[in-house]
């Protein structure tokens, strides 16, 4: 019996070969992570994320598992994601009956918190996140960049936007910053 067909398959994947799974692939991963997350964003950062897995262990992957490879990368990075978006959800939801129970209290600290979480309204999802990790939970960027793997001078620089936008909506409601 002739093995050699077999074993010829089973040549670690090369360049062309990874170039040609990302262009089969590709939107069937984005889909698939689309489908999981309910989020463009999201699911373009995963879909990424995934590629780059592969890239980086391509020449000990064997082409042929390429495909149901991929879909495993991607499952596991979309229920990464999903944890970390349900610690987020979690952590803002007792940040918000914090605020909620000074509020009702009617003392200044509260009116000014209340007015410093009204601002936070305003603020993007990745804003409010990395925000609330660096100022609130006193995180720093290290730890913060790992977390959210991003690079320290987007975590700084959002941090920084963060607070311009919060700055302006005090200015807006007659509080000086």
């Amino acid at each position: 019996m002739d093995f050699g067909p077999y074993i010829l398959n089973l040549t670690p994947m090369t360049d062309k070969q990874y170039i040609w799974a990302f262009e089969m692939y590709r939107m069937k991963v984005f889909y698939y992570c689309k489908s999981m997350l309910k989020n463009t964003q999201d699911s373009e950062d995963a879909t990424s994320i995934v590629f780059i897995k592969l890239w980086e262990r391509h020449e000990n992957i064997q082409f042929q598992d390429a495909g149901p490879l991929l879909f495993t990368y991607a499952r596991n990075k979309c229920l990464d994601i999903i944890k970390v978006r349900d610690r987020r959800e979690l952590r803002y939801a007792s940040y918000n009956e914090d605020i909620q129970e000074r509020a009702e209290s009617n003392d200044p600290i509260s009116t000014v918190l209340d007015l410093i979480y009204h601002s936070m309204k305003t603020l993007t999802p990745q804003q409010k996140e990395i925000f609330t990790m660096k100022i609130i939970e006193g995180k720093d960027y290290e730890e913060i960049c790992s977390t959210l793997n991003i690079k320290i001078q987007t975590a700084r620089t959002t941090v920084h936007n963060a607070l311009e936008r919060m700055r302006k909506t005090l200015k807006e409601q007659g509080v000086g910053w």
